[in-house]
């Protein structure tokens, strides 16, 4: 190739370079502003679908809450009735064994009477702190305790499935 024609090449390839370094500068600077917006947008999608989030979270807390409230009352005031019936019961003994069973079962009766009381009174988050303390101060009856209430909630499911099966 002679030098004549390098010349007339570089002549006419050099503005069509120049264009297209042009054009990918160009390029380059639309696709950083479009990524910069499209991260924007996002973060701000993010937030709001965050916030959002939290705002279901906190109604949902309070209805658990609400919930919780309600059952605790319920309890309470079950094992007010259940604490007369065991009364009435300890009233029906004869004898002298009889009564000396009476009156453990009285006294059963007045401890239930004295937990529904507190239940009614205290809120879920004493009571919360209180079973904690229970746990850490008497770890061996905290296992019982919750042995027995598991047998008594099974019996309880035990027997209103046996019911349903009936009907």
């Amino acid at each position: 190739m002679t030098g004549k024609n390098q010349e007339d090449i570089e002549i006419k390839v050099e503005p069509a370079a120049s264009a297209a370094a042009d054009r990918a500068e160009a390029a380059a600077e639309g696709a950083e502003n479009l990524i910069r917006d499209v991260t924007e947008k996002a973060s701000r999608r993010f937030e709001e679908i965050r916030s959002e989030a939290a705002h279901y979270a906190e109604k949902a807390g309070d209805a658990a809450r609400d919930a919780a409230e309600t059952g605790k009352g319920k309890a309470a005031d079950a094992l007010h009735k259940v604490a007369e019936v065991v009364r009435s019961l300890a009233g029906k003994a004869e004898g002298e064994q009889a009564e000396t069973a009476a009156t453990y079962v009285r006294r059963a009766a007045d401890s239930m009477d004295r937990l529904s009381d507190v239940l009614k009174d205290k809120s879920l988050e004493e009571l919360g702190s209180d079973v904690r303390q229970f746990v850490r101060d008497k770890p061996a009856l905290a296992i019982g305790v919750a042995a027995v209430l598991g047998f008594a909630l099974a019996r309880a499911l035990k027997s209103g499935a046996d019911d349903g099966r009936e009907a």
